[in-house]
C-alpha cells in the first residue's frame, strides 16, 4: 500500500468544494439583492456588485462540466445528451406546467387568464427560452434556471462536433469562431432552444477538456499563468464600473463584448484551480487517514 498513489484532480470529485461554494455564492447573491444598499457611486453594493463576476462562477460551472467531456462520434453525443440532459429538462417543464396550471386556477379562479398565463410558461419552456421574451407577437416566459440544461446540452454538442471536423491545431480557432457566432447572433436576435448560450460556454467546456488532458488542475498553476488569470479577474471588475452593468449568459449580455466572454472563461479557470486545490488539500488528511488504516489490516 506505501506505493498507492495520492488522490489528484484526476477525479470529479475535486469540484465538490467548487460547486457547494458557488452554490452559497449565488444563494447570498439573489438573496441580497432583496435589501438594496446605494452606494456613493449610485451603484447598489447588493445589486451590482455582488453579481459582477456572477458568470466567471457560471463559467467555472461549465468548466467542471468540461472536465468530464469525452470526444465521441457525433451520434453517440447528441444521443447522450438527449438521455442525460434533455429528460430531466422534460420532466421539469411538465411539473412546472401542470403545477402552475393548478396554483394559478386555485388562486385566482379565472379558467380563461389561467390558460393565457400556462401558455406562456409552456411556450417558454418549449422554445426553451432563456429569459422572457416575445415570438410571433405573444409572449412567453423564460424556462427559469433550466437554461443551464439546455445551454449545456447544445454546448457538448458543439464542441463533439469542432473537435469531430477540425485538426487539433485548428480547433481553438474554431471555440473562438463558435463564440464570435453566438455573441453576434444576440445582437439581431434572440434564438430559441439557447443556442446562444450554448455556443457561448463551448470555450468554458473546451478549457475543462483541455484542463484533463493536459492535468492543468493536478497542482498548482505556474506564477506567469496565475499572473494573468488574476489580471483577466480583475479587467472584470473594470469592465463592469466603467460600462455600470454586467456579464450576463442567459440574458446574453457582456459588458466588454466577446472580450467579456473570454474573461469570464479565464476567471472562471483561477477559480476552478483554487477550488481544486482546496479540495485537494482538505482531502490530504483524509486520505493519509485511510492508507495508514488500509496498511495496518
Amino acid at each position: 500500500m506505501e506505493g498507492t498513489k495520492p488522490r489528484t484532480a484526476s477525479s470529479i470529485g475535486m469540484f465538490d468544494m467548487l460547486k457547494g461554494a458557488g452554490m452559497l455564492t449565488i444563494v447570498f447573491a439573489h438573496t441580497a439583492e432583496l435589501y438594496p444598499m446605494q452606494a456613493v457611486s449610485g451603484l447598489s453594493l447588493t445589486a451590482f456588485f455582488p453579481f459582477i463576476y456572477r458568470e466567471a462562477l457560471m463559467s467555472a460551472f461549465f468548466i467542471a462540466s468540461g472536465y468530464g467531456f469525452r470526444k465521441r462520434s457525433i451520434h453517440k453525443c447528441i444521443h447522450q445528451q438527449l438521455k442525460s440532459l434533455l429528460k430531466p429538462y422534460a420532466y421539469t417543464a411538465l411539473f412546472t406546467c401542470v403545477l402552475h396550471f393548478i396554483i394559478h386556477y386555485k388562486t385566482f379562479q379565472y379558467l380563461p387568464g389561467t390558460i393565457g398565463e400556462s401558455i406562456k410558461v409552456t411556450g417558454g419552456f418549449l422554445l426553451g427560452l432563456p429569459h422572457t421574451a416575445e415570438y410571433f407577437g405573444q409572449e412567453f416566459f423564460s424556462c427559469g434556471p433550466m437554461w443551464y440544461l439546455l445551454a449545456l446540452m447544445v454546448g457538448w454538442v458543439l464542441l463533439d462536433v469542432i473537435l469531430n471536423i477540425f485538426p487539433e491545431r485548428y480547433v481553438p480557432w474554431a471555440v473562438a469562431g463558435c463564440v464570435l457566432l453566438g455573441w453576434g447572433a444576440s445582437l439581431v436576435w434572440e434564438l430559441p432552444f439557447c443556442l446562444i448560450q450554448g455556443a457561448v460556454v463551448v470555450p468554458y467546456l473546451y478549457i475543462g477538456f483541455l484542463a484533463k488532458k493536459k492535468h492543468l488542475l493536478d497542482e498548482p498553476l505556474p506564477p506567469k499563468v496565475f499572473a494573468g488569470l488574476l489580471a483577466a479577474t480583475a479587467l472584470i471588475a473594470v469592465g463592469a464600473l466603467a460600462t455600470r452593468t454586467t456579464d450576463c449568459i442567459s440574458l446574453a449580455e457582456w459588458s466588454l463584448g466577446p472580450l467579456s466572454i473570454f474573461l469570464d472563461g479565464a476567471a472562471g479557470l483561477l477559480f476552478s484551480s483554487g477550488c481544486s486545490c482546496g479540495s485537494a488539500m482538505a482531502m490530504a488528511p483524509s486520505c493519509t487517514f485511510w492508507k495508514r488504516w488500509a496498511a495496518a489490516r
